[in-house]
């Protein structure tokens, strides 16, 4: 981020002007030294994944399903 502010790309954020500042948590919006007030928390831990259903034996339930059977290096 430091490249994009240094090159004027980006402005920094007025933190009182975003409406959901009152909800995002501190620990978020200090993890990152260098983004400073140039960014904002987006999507924390939101991960989606597809899957074709018609090329699996069962349906995926769990996380752990993802590698069950183990992954092969090769597939004919």
């Amino acid at each position: 981020m430091d490249g994009y502010r240094e090159s004027g790309w980006i402005v920094a954020l007025q933190q009182l002007e975003l409406e959901s500042a009152g909800v995002m948590e501190p620990r978020w919006m200090t993890a990152f030294q260098n983004a400073g007030s140039h960014g904002v928390p987006y999507f924390w831990g939101t991960l989606g994944i597809a899957y074709r259903s018609d090329l699996v034996a069962e349906p995926m339930t769990h996380w752990k399903d993802i590698y069950s059977p183990a992954p092969t290096s090769h597939r004919s």
